[in-house]
């Protein structure tokens, strides 16, 4: 509860910076007021090959640079059955924010976002559950709003470049 981080020109940000083949299970940050750099998450900066699984985060996340999103920064593992209500703050000229994830490579599975997405006018690939998708989300949802932005801005995902999304809503 009440986690802060204020590490503005430092990358893999969150109650885990970098969780590489690990799992995060049943995990809850509450209140969280964070900020960093790239890769910036409310719980895990970067997913790789890890698990998150039934974890969430509330509070405000603020991405300076890029790869931001409300539970996790960078996701190329897999997410599932996990949420944000993390507000996700991107200043001018920055990319790849979502509310729940913000570069995703990897799953996102039975997971959303409630929180809102606000972005400058500069800044792009910004949704509301996944700011760019590579990746697969699956049976997702995301309902906060998303503002801002002049290219690649979506209620749930802002740049689906080579991705798949099924079964999922804005």
């Amino acid at each position: 509860t009440d986690l802060y981080i204020d590490r503005p020109d430092t990358a893999d940000i969150g109650l885990f910076g970098y969780v590489d083949g690990g799992t995060v299970n049943n995990t809850v940050v509450e209140n969280a007021n964070i900020t960093g750099d790239f890769e910036v998450g409310g719980l895990v900066g970067v997913n790789r090959d890890g698990r998150v699984t039934d974890s969430y985060a509330t509070g405000n996340v603020s991405v300076l640079g890029a790869r931001g999103g409300g539970l996790v920064g960078t996701n190329r593992g897999t997410v599932t059955e996990s949420h944000a209500t993390a507000n996700v703050s991107v200043p001018d000229g920055s990319n790849a924010a979502g509310g729940l994830v913000g570069d995703n490579v990897g799953t996102i599975n039975r997971s959303y976002a409630t929180g809102d997405v606000i972005t400058d006018t500069n800044s792009n690939r910004v949704g509301g559950l996944v700011g760019q998708n590579d990746g697969t989300v699956e049976m997702s949802h995301a309902t906060g709003n998303v503002s801002g932005g002049d290219d690649k801005i979506g209620g749930l995902v802002g740049l689906a470049f080579s991705g798949s999304v099924t079964e999922s809503y804005a």
